[in-house]
C-alpha cells in the first residue's frame, strides 16, 4: 500500500488501521506526520496521544496533552485522557494524583459522563481514596449498564477489585477501548448498520 505523504487524512486512515492491527509506535509516526501537516489539529494530537499511551509511552502522550489541555480547558477527551495518565502511568515520574483527581473532579462534575467517571475512580484511588474510587466505579458501572453503552465489564471489575484491595491501577485503558482501536469519521460512516 502507498500512502500520499502530502494527503494527512490519508496518513490518518493509515495511522488508525495500525492502532487497530498493533502498530502503535508506526501509527504514532503517521499521526506526528499528519499533526505536521494540520497545525494544531485536537484530532491529531489526541490520536497522537493515544499511540503513545499504547506504545506504553505515558510521559510522550503527556507531553503532548498538556499544551492541549492548557489551551482548550473545555476538550473534554484531553482532558479526560490527561487525567487517566496521571492517575494510572506505571512510571511514578509520570504521575501526578493530586492534579488527576483536580482534573478529573472537575470535569465530573460538568459532563457526568461515565467514561470520566471511572477516570475520577482512578484518580480518587491514586490520592488514597479507595473507598469512594469503589463506590464511584460500581455507581459507574450501573450507569453504563442503565444506558446500555458498550463497556468492557472484565477491566471495570478487575479495577474495582482493585480499589476494594486498597490498590490504585495501573491500567488506564482496556485493550478494547474504542480510543485505542480508532476508526476515521468516513469508516464509521461505512460501516453496515446493525440489522433493529
Amino acid at each position: 500500500m502507498k500512502l500520499d505523504p502530502q494527503n494527512a487524512q490519508t496518513l490518518v486512515y493509515f495511522a488508525d488501521l495500525l492502532m487497530r492491527t498493533g502498530g502503535p509506535e508506526k501509527a504514532a509516526e503517521l499521526y506526528r506526520e499528519a499533526l505536521a501537516r494540520s497545525g494544531n489539529s485536537p484530532r491529531m494530537q489526541l490520536s497522537l496521544a493515544m499511540a503513545y499511551i499504547k506504545a506504553k509511552r505515558y510521559a510522550d502522550a503527556r507531553k503532548i496533552l498538556e499544551p492541549v489541555v492548557a489551551a482548550r480547558a473545555a476538550d473534554t477527551d484531553a482532558t479526560n485522557a490527561l487525567a487517566r495518565i496521571l492517575a494510572t502511568a506505571p512510571d511514578a515520574s509520570t504521575r501526578d494524583g493530586a492534579r488527576a483527581l483536580q482534573l478529573a473532579q472537575t470535569l465530573f462534575q460538568t459532563t457526568r459522563n461515565p467514561d470520566v467517571g471511572q477516570t475520577y475512580a482512578m484518580a480518587l484511588a491514586e490520592a488514597g481514596k479507595f473507598a469512594e474510587a469503589a463506590t464511584l466505579q460500581k455507581e459507574t458501572m450501573i450507569v453504563y449498564e442503565h444506558m446500555k453503552a458498550p463497556m468492557d465489564k472484565e477491566f471495570m471489575v478487575r479495577n474495582l477489585e482493585r480499589y476494594q484491595k486498597q490498590q490504585a491501577t495501573r491500567e488506564g485503558w482496556s485493550a478494547n477501548d474504542p480510543a485505542m482501536e480508532p476508526r476515521s469519521p468516513a469508516v464509521q460512516l461505512a460501516k453496515p448498520k446493525a440489522a433493529s
